[in-house]
């Protein structure tokens, strides 16, 4: 009894007689058993793969690479192990049997075959055709001939296109190419693509750019940085910022290497600063912002020092302090050069956001309002968002609700012209702050619904940052505090990842105290405020909380000396900014313990214009109504009818927003209260 077992792959049998006529004996057996050998499964990769010691990420990538085909992840397991290296590539063997294959074709073929390499599966037989310098009629032969060899196949549904049988022997061919061939190959590629451009084809720029770029001295540098550029708009457009952002780096690169002009550096560095601030990346944007301003400076083109101090930093919202003072520097220059109006209007609303710090509240004023005339005289509704943008947060203060909500009225009208989506969603968050802080719950919820659906299709990760914080604040409102917590956690790791990580912790550790202090847990709140209040500078808000986490552990001596520290007196005097609400709201709690009288008049006296407010910061910390404070220190005071009314109000407040922590709170204030 004899069995004989033979391995086949498909291969043409034309030139070889003795192969058909075993091939042909073996068909016509009477007990032919034929058995198609199924690719390996990833488990058996990595019992293979055990062996040599690759750890699973290698073996995964091992398993995609091959697909599973037996021939290819022995020869790779031989190869690893041959060269003691446990990177994948091209095994050697495979290269050889490759490079036999290639060598049996006709010159037609084998240039074809290399074309089609460095175009990518699937590939458009007639343009690696003529990518290879083929008429159509010898291109066909070619295709037909790599075909019969089983090197590539046509793909199913798409007549034209064809790919290799396997993605590695691609891999194979593309590696065989001479060095000293593979610039003319790209540049006969790049040609052959700007031909079907011409034609009305449509031919994506970035596939363009990148033979153009590897064609290098055989090419067109020039055209290289154009295709690329173009590529990145198109990528932005898509919302796929760092796509964007990886085509005009090579773009300045090439540019870099043949010397280009100063401008057009300039305008590469600014389309990478806007790239990078978009995809929340703004320290990289600051050193893009560096290098347009250096590149401007040796231009008589103001204008493009305008956008780079325009750029410097990205959005600010929240008024945050000025770390990096370059930017100031940048925008004091560029308002000094600026003559064109629309730029001056944005570098005006610009200063007066970046200095909502430094600068008193009557020149803000002054700023925003001749930036906001320099751009209705433009009637421009890009121009006109952008600085009302800016505007709102450089009033962002408890005094200029009204001129803040003038300004949404005038950014709707401009968001409605332009259809921007990105302006959209920066306009809708100007709104929520100012919806929150005013007490309409309703609205701010059905808003911010309807921009993180849109921040999430955009991929625009600000704005997927704070529809996490909000969710995690109507979470924490309802008592869901383990869901309050990870929504947070993510918003933090969303903002941290893009190089803001205090900013972001400052915003988490905000946004968590009030969960952690009805949880009973407010041991690390205590231990990162005075670390914070401890490093400086000194900051009311860091010294707010911790005189308020001592007040609320029983610490009542600790709280006293923190609240004469803070010096609220001088505090509430001086101009309300941002931190106005959560530091008096803090102030208000700590006194509702100890019980000082003057220090409950002095509070009274700084919230008595804001009633009707929440006691907000940002969309992250909820404070309670202002109400519920004023409320409580009138009992202090020693009011109770007014502390009735004050809380009452309060109450209602807090069911309407399903603010569950405070309702109960305020209750128990109102029971205190004698009858």
């Amino acid at each position: 009894d004899v069995r004989l077992v033979a391995a086949t792959r498909p291969v043409s049998t034309s030139g070889n007689a003795a192969l058909a006529s075993m091939m042909g004996r073996v068909a016509e057996a009477d007990r032919l058993r034929r058995v198609d050998l199924r690719p390996l499964s990833q488990a058996a990769v990595g019992e293979l793969a055990a062996q040599q010691g690759l750890d699973p990420e290698t073996v995964e990538a091992l398993w995609t690479a091959t697909s599973g085909n037996a021939l290819l992840v022995t020869e790779s397991l031989l190869d690893t192990r041959r060269r003691r290296d446990p990177s994948l590539g091209v095994p050697r063997t495979v290269q050889e049997r490759t490079m036999a294959r290639l060598t049996g074709y006709s010159v037609q073929a084998r240039a074809l075959a290399e074309v089609a390499s460095l175009l990518g599966d699937p590939f458009d037989a007639m343009l690696a055709g003529e990518g290879a310098g083929l008429e159509p009629a010898a291109a066909s032969e070619a295709v037909n001939e790599l075909t019969a060899d089983f090197l590539v196949g046509p793909v199913d549904g798409d007549p034209g296109l064809f790919e290799f049988t396997h993605p590695l022997l691609g891999e194979t061919v593309r590696s065989l190419v001479p060095a000293g061939s593979l610039p003319v190959r790209h540049r006969s590629i790049a040609e052959a693509l700007e031909r079907r451009r011409e034609q009305g084809v449509p031919v994506d720029a970035a596939t363009l750019g990148q033979h153009w770029a590897s064609a290098g001295r055989a090419g067109d540098l020039g055209l290289a940085v154009t295709r690329l550029s173009e590529a990145a708009v198109e990528a932005r457009r898509r919302f796929g910022y760092d796509i964007a952002g990886d085509h005009l780096r090579q773009a300045i690169d090439l540019l870099s290497r043949q010397g280009g002009d100063p401008e057009a550096r300039a305008r590469l560095h600014l389309d990478l600063a806007a790239t990078e601030n978009a995809a929340g990346d703004v320290n990289a944007a600051k050193d893009a912002c560096v290098e347009a301003a250096d590149a401007a400076r040796t231009t008589d083109r103001s204008d493009l020092l305008a956008d780079a101090a325009l750029l410097y930093g990205g959005d600010l919202p929240m008024a945050e302090d000025v770390a990096d003072e370059r930017v100031l520097d940048l925008l004091a220059e560029a308002d000094a050069r600026a003559l064109d109006p629309s730029r001056r209007a944005r570098i005006r609303s610009r200063l007066a956001q970046v200095e909502y710090w430094l600068a008193p509240r009557a020149t803000r004023v002054a700023w925003c309002e001749e930036a906001i005339a320099l751009a209705d005289a433009e009637d421009d509704p890009h121009l006109q968002a952008r600085v009302g943008i800016a505007a709102f947060w450089a009033l962002n203060a408890p005094d200029e609700a009204n001129r803040r909500l003038r300004i949404l009225t005038d950014l709707d009208n401009a968001v409605t012209r332009l259809g921007d989506l990105e302006v959209l969603l920066a306009a809708g968050k100007c709104r929520l702050h100012l919806l929150l802080e005013l007490g309409d719950f309703d609205n701010a919820i059905e808003l911010t619904r309807r921009h993180a659906r849109l921040a999430d299709r955009l991929g625009y990760s600000e704005h997927r940052r704070l529809a996490l914080n909000f969710r995690a604040t109507v979470q924490g409102l309802a008592e869901n505090y383990d869901e309050a917590t990870r929504l947070s956690s993510e918003a933090l790791e969303l903002q941290t990842s893009h190089g803001k990580w205090f900013q972001a912790r400052v915003a988490f550790e905000n946004q968590v105290l009030m969960w952690r202090r009805a949880q009973g847990d407010l041991e690390p709140s205590a231990q990162w405020w005075s670390r914070v209040a401890e490093a400086g500078p000194d900051r009311p808000m860091w010294r707010a909380r911790c005189m308020w986490i001592a007040a609320e552990r029983g610490d009542l001596d600790t709280a006293i000396a923190e609240l004469d520290s803070l010096d609220l007196e001088r505090f509430v005097s001086a101009e309300p900014r941002l931190e106005f609400f959560s530091v008096v709201a803090a102030a208000a709690d700590t006194v509702a313990l100890t019980g000082d009288r003057h220090m409950a008049r002095v509070i009274t006296d700084a919230f008595a214009p804001y009633a009707a407010r929440n006691a907000m910061m940002g969309q992250v910390t909820f404070w309670g109504s202002v109400s519920h404070h004023l409320g409580r220190m009138a009992a202090v005071l020693g009011d109770p009818e007014t502390a009735r009314d004050h809380l009452e109000d309060a109450l209602l407040r807090h069911q309407r927003m399903g603010a569950q922590d405070m309702t109960r709170r305020t209750e128990a204030a109102l029971a205190q209260l004698p009858s």
